[in-house]
Parts: structure tokens; C-alpha cells; sequence
């Protein structure tokens, strides 16, 4: 499933080398999942590309998938981190084996504020992450696309094209 939502962003776009940009942003959630108790596995391939990105912005969009996945997967689970190239786009997945999204529900997690049932959700927060991860993602060219199950995990996969958007 492709989250579509649109707004205006303004990017301060620089090329990157991916492999170095991604291990570095992903640091400190390796040891906060290790912390809760989850397994953590991240695989970053040498031979990723360099893209023009908005270094912050996508770092909200890491952030922002990374710290869902260790608040909703529990103690004993496992996260990654995985990246590689497919044709003319770089991509990352942050996958855990949480509690997984209601098929019916999933294409409302991209909405401002919305929230699943509130017994599934930690009380901080107001529902804007993924909205402002798809933004930020979209705004860069790209796409996020979200595979789930109740009870099997999620699966988030961020698409950057190579070449900037005009």
C-alpha cells in the first residue's frame, strides 16, 4: 500500500552517500531496541548510491519509523533495518514482528492524527509521525509503502529516487 498525501516542503537538498548517512542514523535506535530487550539486526549494503536528500528531513522519516518500531514491538522481538537499490531507486525497510496494522485500518495511518484503538497506543504522541514521514518522503520524489498484519509486524519501505525532484 502507497500512502498519498501532499504539502508543500521546502528542502535544503545535498548529495549523500547513503551506506555512511543511513549506519549513522540508525545508531542510537539499535541501542534503544537493545535496551527494550529486541533483537536488532541492520543490513546496509556497501554499494549504495549517493542522493540528494534533505539530510534532517529524512532523518525524521528514520526516526520516526524507528522509534514506532521499538514502541510497539514487544519485549523478545526483533527489528531491522535493510537497504539496497532496485532500478533507479534507493530504498530502506524498518521491519519489527509487533502487533502488526489492521489491513482495514492501514490506509488511515497516514491521516493527521489518527490513532488505532487507544489501548494499543503508548500516550505520548499526537499521530503525526507517519503524516510527516509521508510528506517528507513524497516531497523528496519518493514513496513509502507499508506491508502488514495484525500480529505479524510491519514492514515500511521508504523509495528515493536517484536524481532530485523538479
Amino acid at each position: 500500500m502507497h500512502g498519498q498525501v501532499t504539502r508543500s516542503l521546502v528542502l535544503d537538498l545535498k548529495s549523500t552517500p547513503m551506506m555512511d548517512w543511513l549506519k549513522t542514523s540508525i545508531l542510537s535506535w539499535r541501542a534503544a531496541a537493545m535496551e527494550k530487550g529486541l533483537q536488532w539486526n541492520a543490513t546496509i549494503p556497501e554499494n549504495l548510491s549517493l542522493i540528494d536528500i534533505d539530510q534532517e528531513r529524512i532523518a525524521q522519516v528514520t526516526d520516526n519509523l524507528l522509534s514506532n518500531g521499538v514502541k510497539f514491538t514487544p519485549k523478545g522481538g526483533r527489528l531491522e533495518v535493510n537497504a539496497g537499490i532496485e532500478g533507479f531507486e534507493m530504498w530502506f525497510q524498518v521491519s519489527d514482528n509487533g502487533q502488526g496494522n489492521d489491513p482495514n485500518g492501514s490506509e488511515r495511518i497516514y491521516e493527521p492524527f489518527y490513532r488505532r484503538e487507544r489501548t494499543l497506543h503508548f500516550p505520548q504522541g499526537l499521530g503525526l509521525g507517519l503524516t510527516i514521514a509521508l510528506d517528507i518522503v513524497q516531497g523528496h520524489g519518493g514513496y513509502l509503502d507499508l506491508s502488514s498484519n495484525p500480529g505479524s509486524g510491519s514492514h515500511f519501505t521508504v523509495y528515493l529516487p536517484f536524481e532530485s525532484p523538479n
